[in-house]
């Protein structure tokens, strides 16, 4: 969980710099590396979840 936030803070640390320097045009590429970024931590952090779940309630052999 520490890097998942070290990850996101970064993001929007690398934006807010970026926002300062370029306000218009430059952001645009950046807003949708984070939303790829955001989706694919997204689904490792579900995927990761539904396996811990399932072996949690899986039975005994």
């Amino acid at each position: 969980s520490v890097r998942l936030f070290g990850n996101i803070m970064g993001e929007d640390l690398v934006l807010a710099i970026v926002l300062l320097l370029v306000p218009f045009l430059v952001p645009l590429p950046i807003f949708v590396l984070m939303i790829f970024t955001s989706i694919i931590q997204t689904l490792v952090f579900v995927m990761l979840s539904m396996i811990s779940i399932q072996l949690a309630m899986e039975e005994a052999h």
